[in-house]
């Protein structure tokens, strides 16, 4: 016994029997996102922190800090055009995209606090882009004696200035600069450049003779083995003339990338003031003809082709397969997102449905104290996506809710873009928890109204290039085939246009599938919620003796906690037993303390009937 006395005195003790469960914040999203690698802040000068990284969960608690950690989602254009993007066709669609960070933003608008891991994957793929000859590149100077410099991605840019030295102008070709993550292919890829025009003697015929120039620089190792063509390590003189020369020095780095540049040099008629070079290029090939380079002409670069192997894949469905690996790596390999450290009760990672499988993986790691928010194919019709809905694409869980048509948002410099449903579902069950409580439908016209989205629908078109968006406000016979529960297809939560009243989220099933109070997104969020208290709650008790008590003591904390969500119109009705009906002498002596509880949660109305009587004048009522 605490406190014996040895001479008189009063010894007071406290034993704690006030337990209770704490409220805790409805919506704590968990995001896993794919971005760019070693992006910038807005303002294009301080790095972004969080694009160096992998694996990493963030606390993000503001739009603020959302930028300064991870930069202005980037969404891909036809061109991308070096210091900016913006110009040409948006690539709506593009597995390139980053959607994750694009639905971030969105929530933060709302919610105070999401986790947000990065996977190591780095989304700056270089494209393939080709020009014609004789066409100048954006951002180069043209004319006589000047140097066109091809501009390719912004991502694998250096800054290199062209120089002049007496007579002649030189500078690099090209210059690889080092990535955060991945690897540079670039066996078997090649720059065209041909040197055209000419001012000085014999300008004509030297237009033949620059075409023929002829020297192949060829990489011919990948992997830890590194080899090189030697012959291509020393310069190189057999182009002739005063002043000129070609080198071309190939050096192996790490991670399996290739760090290349080349020089060249050739007698000016002119002047001309330095020209900056913006670009970097996996790789190159430039030819040269025996008969040499003629001194005194004036030339300029003209890049007829460019072709880089791109780190991802060589299309848009390679590419989605190599972030989804990455993704799914992610999500199954983090240790940290499993541990008590982080509670968050949504997950979600945007754009890419293809880890639904590794969402729930992670759901069931911890308990299935959360609820995964998905989408579905962006190229897909409603009727499409109905079918696509009973295949085993999708994975059909009560802890999983998708949602269809996508959506077109502005994006923070104000471009249009093409963003998931998922981002848009969770803003819209944001809202619903602020206005409200877990277990109201996050859905309807007072709860279910979607804002900063201009319009919703889907694609038409290849993935990875110029793509149209198709606006579907979903009629009746699309909502009934999306949203019915079959067999096999349905229960997808959809997301329509109606006149006079908006776009509004329109659905709450989850992809149970078989039919149960848990196949409705506010009963299942009240029941995780419900088991994340009663089970934290509970760890007081832990230890103690297991006596009628602290049976009765658990007993009425969780009475009282429940009795409240009733008060609140969460629950019709519960029951909670915890005595020796289920606490046998067999349980006692396992050390086990069972309590009973039995829930009635309230449910939500999706479809009212109103019959209609029309009786005589002189019918009584």
């Amino acid at each position: 016994m605490a406190g014996i006395l040895v001479s008189p005195g009063t010894s007071v003790t406290i034993t704690n029997e006030s337990y209770y469960i704490p409220a805790t914040a409805p919506t704590v999203p968990l995001f896993f996102i794919a971005t760019r690698a070693d992006k910038k802040q807005a303002d294009g000068v301080s790095v972004a922190t969080g694009s160096l990284e992998h694996s990493v969960v963030r606390t993000i608690t503001s739009l603020n800090q959302s930028v300064s950690t991870y930069g202005v989602p980037h969404f891909k254009t036809e061109v991308d055009p070096y210091p900016t993007t913006g110009s040409g066709a948006a690539l709506h669609g593009d597995a390139r995209n980053e959607y994750g960070l694009m639905a971030l933003n969105q929530a933060l608008t709302i919610l105070s606090r999401a986790y947000v891991v990065r996977a190591n994957v780095d989304l700056a793929d270089a494209d393939i882009i080709t020009y014609s000859a004789g066409a100048p590149l954006p951002g180069s100077n043209t004319g006589t004696g000047s140097v066109t410099t091809p501009v390719v991605n912004q991502t694998l840019a250096v800054d290199e200035t062209w120089t002049l030295t007496g007579d002649a102008i030189s500078g690099p070709i090209a210059m690889l600069g080092s990535l955060m993550s991945g690897s540079l292919y670039v066996d078997g890829t090649y720059l065209g450049v041909a040197l055209t025009g000419g001012t000085g003697t014999g300008a004509t015929a030297d237009i033949t003779v620059a075409l023929g120039l002829v020297t192949t620089v060829t990489l011919v190792s990948l992997g830890t083995g590194y080899a090189v063509n030697d012959s291509l390590t020393t310069p190189n003189t057999n182009l002739g003339g005063a002043g000129s020369g070609f080198s071309v020095l190939v050096t192996a780095i790490p991670a399996t990338m290739f760090n290349v540049s080349g020089f060249i040099s050739g007698a000016q008629t002119d002047s001309p003031i330095g020209v900056p070079y913006n670009n970097g290029i996996v790789s190159f090939t430039i030819t040269q003809s025996a008969t040499p380079f003629i001194t005194g002409d004036a030339f300029t670069f003209n890049v007829t082709h460019i072709t880089t192997m791109n780190p991802l894949g060589a299309n848009d469905a390679a590419k989605r397969a190599s972030i989804v690996t990455a993704l799914r790596a992610e999500i199954n390999s983090n240790t940290d997102v499993r541990s008590e450290i982080y509670e968050y009760n949504l997950i979600l990672c945007p754009g890419y449905y293809e880890v639904a499988g590794e969402l729930l993986n992670l759901n069931l790691d911890i308990n299935e104290e959360a609820f995964i928010i998905s989408d579905c194919p962006f190229n897909q019709s409603p009727e499409d996506t109905a079918t696509w809905s009973g295949t085993g694409a999708r994975e059909n869980s009560q802890n999983i809710g998708y949602y269809y048509p996508n959506a077109l948002a502005s994006n923070l410099d104000g471009v249009e873009v093409f963003c998931a449903a998922s981002g848009v579902a969770l803003k819209t069950i944001a809202y619903s928890d602020s206005v409200s409580e877990v277990w109201y439908p996050p859905a309807g016209e007072r709860r279910g109204l979607v804002s900063g989205v201009s319009d919703v629908g889907y694609l038409t078109g290849t993935l990875g290039n110029a793509t149209t968006f198709v606006s579907t406000p979903l009629n009746q016979g699309q909502r009934d085939i999306l949203y019915e529960t079959a067999a096999a297809t349905g229960r997808i939560n959809i997301i329509p246009v109606f006149p006079g009243k908006g776009i509004l989220v329109f659905g709450q099933k989850t992809s149970a599938p078989s039919a149960s109070a848990l196949d409705r997104i506010n009963v299942m969020r009240l029941m995780v919620m419900i088991k994340r208290d009663i089970r934290k709650a509970s760890f007081a008790y832990l230890f103690e003796l297991n006596d009628r008590i602290t049976r009765d003591s658990i007993k009425q904390t969780i009475e009282n906690y429940l009795n409240d969500i009733l008060l609140r119109r969460g629950l019709y009705d519960f029951a909670v037993v915890c005595d020796l009906s289920n606490n046998t002498s067999t349980t006692i002596d396992r050390n086990e303390l069972h309590v009973s509880v039995a829930l009635k949660p309230t449910k939500g109305i999706e479809f009212i009937y109103i019959p209609l009587r029309i009786v005589s004048s002189g019918a009584s009522l």
